[in-house]
């Protein structure tokens, strides 16, 4: 999680305005958000929980899980996404 937190944090610094040396580049805020899926009522979902409540996160960030198919929704209006260990992040 800490190094996904840290890749992020590059990405969004990189591609959003002020920081990006691109003119075109969008402001942070509302423009760029961070959605982690996990498998509702296991360790890693507590684990993913507890995480974010003690670190800063870069940009806005949304949690969901398999729970009513949240997961399927989530990667079907993104712009990105990927799989980690058969889950979708």
């Amino acid at each position: 999680m800490e190094t996904y937190r840290k890749g992020v944090k590059e990405f969004l610094l990189k591609y959003s305005s002020p920081s990006s040396l691109s003119p075109k580049a969008l402001p942070l805020d509302g423009n760029f958000v961070t959605v982690i899926s996990t498998q509702a009522g296991t360790e890693g979902e507590a684990y993913v929980n507890e995480f974010l409540n003690e670190r800063e996160w870069t940009g806005r960030v949304v949690r969901v899980s398999d729970k009513d198919n949240q997961h399927f929704n989530a990667m079907a209006a993104s712009d990105f996404g990927f799989l980690y260990d058969g889950m979708l992040c």
